[in-house]
């Protein structure tokens, strides 16, 4: 004898401290954790029809249940409703073995047919009941790489890391609330590039008078290629191909969303000078390899989420706070992190910088060109390009 609560979750046991299957104590599994796959769907039919039921209502289902040596055998599951009863607050189950083999039975012939066109689907499918996993096909074992009495036992723990499960878990309480659809992406446990979309629909129950949702369906699907395919792409949109820095498209959404904030934005322009002479006495080859070397020093200082490559050897370093230090000061980090780049001192590389302070009525371009006028003033009034100021 057994009680679940109203999301059939098992709260107390009754029998034998083993359980009825031998697989120990049941309290806090699921109804259907032991279930075999096929009459799952007949059990999921039956629990809707339970919660609409009267009080003192009583019912009998014959299911297949897994022994813990792995075999199924048939078990008679008598239910009583007693979910109105302020102390006991649930249904209680009392189950038998029936004894002879575990054949199908006439009522659930409809349920295994349904089951069998479910586990022949080429993509995967899961039946939630409250947060536990009611049923999955063949295909949603294979995405999630986990058998589906696992699923139904532990849900996707060993399965989903810790953030993306407990965002499944709270997605599915949300449909399993209110109906609607939602999809959440999954990341594996093991920290490995796999990634597992679940498409969540919950629909309201007609035979329930408040439209109370019983069930939330989940679809699931191996999209790591998808989404490795769509970050290549967002990569190729914001990085420059040649020293992997942001790029200007990156570099003018940024600003714009630093400026919006309302507080100053602190930027340097940096032009590399006497880098032409690297591509016209060595070539284009020689000047992409010190412009990868100078972006990587730089990126290394400041932080990649700081610099971005705007021009052929101009940088933009997103700064400090205007009150943390002086313009003068950050200049000169900028130059210094240029002149520590081993093939830029072997090519007598150095850099000049302008840095600018953003006012109320800057966009991104009217900082970029600012800080740009005041590198190239400084680059007139320093012919040999060794004075930074700013």
């Amino acid at each position: 004898m057994i009680l679940l609560d109203e999301n059939w979750e098992l709260v107390a046991n009754l029998s034998a401290p083993a359980g009825l299957l031998g697989w120990g104590d049941p309290v806090g599994n699921h109804a259907l954790a032991h279930i075999h796959p096929d009459d799952a769907l007949n059990f999921v039919d039956a629990g809707q029809g339970l919660s609409s039921t009267d009080p003192g209502w009583k019912g009998v289902a014959h299911l297949r249940l897994q022994r813990v040596d792995g075999s199924y055998a048939r078990y008679e599951t008598s239910m009583e409703n007693f979910l109105h009863d302020p102390e006991i607050q649930g249904w209680i189950a009392c189950t038998r073995e029936v004894s002879g083999p575990a054949e199908t039975a006439p009522e659930m012939e409809s349920a295994e047919v349904a089951a069998s066109l479910l586990h022949a689907l080429p993509r995967g499918v899961l039946v939630f009941g409250g947060t536990k996993i009611l049923f999955s096909n063949d295909a949603a074992c294979q995405a999630l790489g986990a058998e589906s009495h696992w699923l139904a036992v532990h849900g996707f723990e060993d399965v989903a890391d810790d953030a993306s499960r407990e965002v499944l878990e709270r997605a599915v309480v949300r449909r399993g609330r209110t109906p609607g659809q939602e999809v959440v992406l999954l990341r594996p446990a093991d920290g490995g590039p796999r990634r597992i979309e679940v498409s969540l629909t919950s629909t309201p129950n007609p035979e329930s008078p408040s439209g109370r949702v019983l069930l939330v369906i989940g679809l699931v699907e191996d999209v790591t290629h998808e989404v490795a395919r769509q970050e290549a792409l967002e990569h190729r949109a914001i990085r420059d191909h040649l020293t992997g820095l942001y790029n200007r498209a990156w570099l003018l959404d940024e600003l714009h969303d630093r400026l919006q904030t309302g507080r100053p934005v602190t930027i340097a322009y940096l032009d590399l000078c006497a880098f032409k002479m690297v591509n016209d006495q060595l070539g284009h080859r020689a000047g992409d390899r010190v412009l990868a070397s100078i972006a990587a020093g730089l990126a290394a200082e400041f932080g990649d989420e700081s610099v971005a490559r705007v021009g052929g050897d101009e940088f933009i370093v997103l700064g400090p706070d205007p009150d943390e230090g002086s313009f003068g000061r950050f200049a000169d980090e900028i130059v210094l992190a240029v002149e520590q780049v081993p093939e830029a001192r072997e090519h007598d590389v150095t850099g000049n910088v302008g840095v600018a302070v953003s006012t109320e009525a800057d966009g991104p371009w009217s900082l970029i060109e600012r800080a740009d006028a005041l590198m190239y003033e400084h680059k007139r009034a320093d012919p040999h390009h060794r004075r930074h100021l700013s």
